[in-house]
């Protein structure tokens, strides 16, 4: 049985880019703007980290993450 890292893991590592799935595309996410709360492939990480409001944003390897930090729970 996989314990609850490597599961973890396994889900971020097939983790969409949530900027692509908007265009409907799945590219596979490798990065986390915990700012944004959201999963960037390479292509959408570099306009991150050019544009000015996102510019300063710190951006994650999405395999350093937990599931649990790469998952948004609304409650209300």
């Amino acid at each position: 049985m996989d314990s609850l890292q490597e599961m973890s893991d396994k889900t971020n590592k097939n983790r969409q880019c949530d900027s692509c799935k908007q265009g409907n595309s799945s590219i596979v996410a490798s990065v986390w703007c915990p700012t944004c709360v959201e999963a960037l492939c390479e292509n959408c990480s570099s306009y991150h980290k050019k544009l000015k409001p996102s510019r300063e944003h710190e951006i994650k390897p999405i395999s350093e993450m937990s599931e649990e930090e790469t998952t948004l729970v609304l409650t209300g």
